[in-house]
């Protein structure tokens, strides 16, 4: 039975528990708040391309898997109903499609988006423990992490052979700064961060559909 695609123009991804006002929950596991129950490692999503205008993705992308293709063998296996089957689902894999989770995050979220919609991330900063110390993240999120989903550039980068299709515009939205700097002026804030750990504890960005 075909899937009925997800149409909402506001989405929570990997929402959890918590509720937004105006926006449709999805997350892997069935929690109060919750609307939709998807594995948002499982491509494709769910959800009308074009068809969202916001999203927004809080504390998740730092647990995406970097390779991928293990996780598309397994799905295949549980999909195939023989060993031929399963055979020739393997030939449809395309090995030119980027592996890594969060380029292929990327790219669903690029398809779900309408032109100039928006998402926005919260992620742990990589300079404090609290990027490092969870052993479900995987990786570190940077403020020039996002530049990568930026055609531009990785054109100026000569970083075109990354097959990145995507095309984002990047802006940094602000710091949340551990309570004995948050007070502090601009410079403490600035010297604080270059030379010391654990000053900021995540960061939020905003990319828009180009």
């Amino acid at each position: 039975m075909a899937i009925k695609l997800i149409t909402q123009s506001r989405l929570n991804l990997a929402s959890g528990q918590i509720r937004i006002q105006g926006f449709f929950n999805i997350d892997r596991v069935m929690a109060p708040n919750v609307d939709y129950v998807w594995n948002l490692e499982d491509y494709p999503w769910p959800i009308e391309s074009n068809s969202a205008i916001e999203v927004v993705c809080d504390h998740y992308i730092e647990h995406i898997p970097h390779d991928t293709y293990a996780q598309r063998l397994v799905r295949l296996i549980q999909q195939s109903d023989s060993w031929f089957d399963f055979q020739q689902k393997v030939k449809e894999i395309d090995l030119n499609t980027p592996s890594d989770g969060l380029i292929l995050f990327m790219e669903e979220l690029y398809r779900i988006l309408k032109p100039g919609g928006e998402a926005k991330f919260i992620t742990p900063y990589f300079q404090h423990e609290s990027a490092w110390r969870d052993p479900t993240h995987v990786r570190a999120i940077t403020e020039s992490t996002y530049r990568y989903f930026n055609k531009e550039w990785l054109l100026v980068s000569n970083l075109e052979h990354y097959n990145i299709n995507c095309d984002f515009d990047v802006k940094m939205l602000g710091y949340y700064y551990n309570e004995d700097i948050k007070f502090q002026g601009t410079e403490e804030k600035l010297f604080g961060t270059r030379c010391w750990w654990n000053v900021i504890y995540a960061m939020k960005v905003k990319l828009t559909k180009r």
